[in-house]
């Protein structure tokens, strides 16, 4: 039992270490309904344009309202909702994170993500040709500037089909110190190489230290798979984005290390 109060403990002030690191630059929750500041622009013939709801047939991301765009009309559709422009001018990394369900249900729809680069849009994300839901964490360090806005567009040029649906939550902006994901502390666990496409390798940890636990968690916190014990992290299942590796080494938690996934 003192070890499982003891686990919680440190695993709570890591977490606390970890989310305290981050400078949110824009967040958007949606809960009170669609914002002021955020616009929409329909030019096209969807069934329901980009709109706030609590549930629908059943979903909900969190128990509160998310944006949701949907068309039952099998004609073309084009509808866009943007944010307001904030101020994400930074040499950190930067990062743009948000819930998601698309479900193209065998249409020609397709969901785009944006983000303005300070002179002109910037496709950051595509879905098409398969119903997804889940978290993404983009890597949009290379457009960042002091006048950023996001936007998502859903868009069904030909019309083809009859039923395909676009939701959006939890929409944030955040940066990370450079040193989060750089290997410049020798004493240090960080893995690499980083970023990597399909295995991380631990410094300084014998496989036989790890005798309890070694797990991946997002960057809210929530834990997406536990590894086998081993000083070579497996990878290449994740979906590309940025992650927290938790190991405990000799019984206890070694650094958070945030990585990227490409």
């Amino acid at each position: 039992m003192k070890n499982i109060l003891l686990f919680a403990v440190v695993f709570s002030f890591l977490l606390l270490n970890f989310a305290n690191a981050q400078t949110i630059h824009f967040q958007e929750d949606f809960n009170a309904g669609l914002p002021a500041t955020w616009t929409v622009t329909s030019s096209g013939n969807a069934t329901q344009t980009w709109d706030s709801t609590s549930s629908y047939y059943s979903f909900d991301f969190d128990g509160t309202k998310f944006m949701l765009v949907y068309d039952w009309s099998g004609l073309a559709t084009n509808e866009i909702l943007t944010g307001p422009s904030f101020n994400a001018a930074t040499t950190n990394p930067l990062y743009l994170c948000y819930d998601f369900r698309f479900l193209y249900q065998s249409t020609a729809l397709e969901g785009y993500v944006d983000v303005f680069d300070g002179s002109s849009w910037q496709n950051v994300r595509v879905f098409s040709g398969t119903d997804t839901t889940g978290i993404d964490t983009i890597d949009i360090s290379t457009h960042n500037n002091a006048a950023m806005q996001v936007r998502f567009r859903f868009v069904n040029a030909t019309g083809n089909g009859w039923e395909h649906d676009f939701m959006i939550d939890n929409v944030k902006v955040c940066e990370f110190p450079a040193t989060s994901i750089t290997e410049n502390d020798s004493d240090s666990h960080l893995p690499y190489p980083n970023p990597s496409v399909d295995l991380l390798t631990l410094k300084d940890i014998n496989n036989d230290d790890i005798i309890n636990f070694i797990g991946i968690y997002s960057v809210k916190g929530d834990l997406i798979k536990t590894c086998e014990k081993d000083i070579n992290v497996d990878i290449s299942d994740l979906t590309p984005g940025s992650y927290v590796l938790r190991v405990i080494v000799n019984g206890v938690f070694a650094d958070d290390m945030l990585f990227i996934k490409q």
